[in-house]
């Protein structure tokens, strides 16, 4: 969970950043979605 403080940090650091509706699930499916990774 964030807030759009982060969200606009993360932006001008060059970060990508999306959301995804609350849930272990829609996690999963918007890192499936963007191709994302945690870890190695």
């Amino acid at each position: 969970m964030s807030n759009m403080g982060l969200e606009l940090a993360l932006k001008q650091l060059g970060i990508p950043f999306a959301r995804a509706k609350v849930g272990d699930r829609y996690v999963l499916e918007k890192m499936q979605e963007k191709g994302w990774r945690i870890g190695r």
